[in-house]
């Protein structure tokens, strides 16, 4: 008859490894977020560290590009960091050709050679006009395969360090000198007591 349920057709299906496939997949994003979460917390950490080191840090490309600096190296020049991030020494116009020549030398001898360029003491201009006496440093950044992929500088401002040096050597002078006066001043009335002493000797000697 028309309409009259005549039998049931029934289909079975095996979920099974499509609900293991979406577990896993739940997994796999619950660690991706998890791995995300501690790469945003590492990347904090050092971004804490980075700006807190007092000596002036900067990060640069394989193509001499600014890729991060310091708030010290930012502070120095008195612009963002973001005025430098992308740019080569060459396209900062606050920096003085000097210093242009100086970064971008030693960013190029470091890609071209993979050996660290150091400058142990060097003369360099504030924004104010005062001079500073500086130690810098540059040192590759390699990738997995050990190639030169970039660079890091450190300039570090030893003018007080050396201010603190010349104190130093002028008190040691000065100690020095004192310590002769005393010796010239031991001799002195070593010999003037001398005298009266022979005397009392020979005095006890003629009794």
């Amino acid at each position: 008859d028309r309409g009259r349920v005549n039998g049931v057709l029934g289909v079975i299906e095996n979920i099974s490894e499509r609900k293991a496939a979406e577990r896993q997949r739940e997994e796999l994003l619950a660690n991706l977020r998890k791995a995300n979460e501690q790469l945003a917390t590492n990347q904090r950490l050092l971004r804490t560290i980075f700006d807190t080191i007092p000596h002036r840090l900067a990060v640069n490309d394989g193509d001499s590009r600014y890729l991060m600096v310091n708030f010290a190296m930012a502070s120095r020049f008195g612009h963002a960091e973001g005025e430098f991030v992308g740019q080569t020494p060459r396209d900062l116009e606050f920096l003085t050709a000097a210093e242009q020549e100086q970064y971008l030398r030693s960013i190029l001898s470091v890609l071209e050679t993979g050996a660290a360029f150091e400058l142990p003491e060097t003369r360099s201009v504030l924004p104010d006009g005062k001079e500073e006496l500086i130690r810098f440093l540059c040192v590759p950044v390699r990738d997995a395969n050990g190639r030169t992929v970039g660079t890091v500088s450190v300039t570090e401002d030893i003018s007080e360090w050396r201010k603190a040096d010349q104190v130093r050597a002028e008190l040691m002078e000065g100690l020095r000198h004192a310590n002769d006066d005393l010796r010239d001043f031991a001799y002195i009335v070593s010999h003037d007591l001398k005298a009266p002493l022979r005397g009392i000797s020979s005095l006890a000697e003629w009794l």
